[in-house]
């Protein structure tokens, strides 16, 4: 899956950047805090909710489920975070702050 590797990435954007000499930059809608959020609220709404309130997308063998949306999220999430992430950086860099 792209989840470890999404997460890895935007902290590696983050390190770059002060490597660079930039401020670190820990914010954006998926940092840390958000991708744990992400995951806890899925785990509670699984872990609560009634097997027929848990909705499945897809046909056949390829069915997706709320960690499947959940996941999509954090990736999407985890990519506009870490490109605001590097653009800060970068306007930090060049002395735009």
């Amino acid at each position: 899956t792209l989840f470890p590797y999404t997460t890895l990435f935007v902290s590696f954007v983050r390190v770059l950047g002060r490597v660079a000499g930039a401020q670190s930059d820990f914010g954006g809608p998926m940092d840390k805090g958000g991708r744990v959020i992400t995951l806890i609220a899925m785990a509670l709404y699984l872990g609560v909710a009634p097997a027929a309130w848990q909705p499945l997308w897809g046909a056949g063998d390829r069915q997706w489920g709320i960690p499947a949306l959940a996941l999509a999220l954090i990736v999407a999430g985890g990519v506009y975070t870490a490109v605001r992430r590097f653009r800060r950086a970068s306007r930090q860099l060049r002395g735009q702050t």
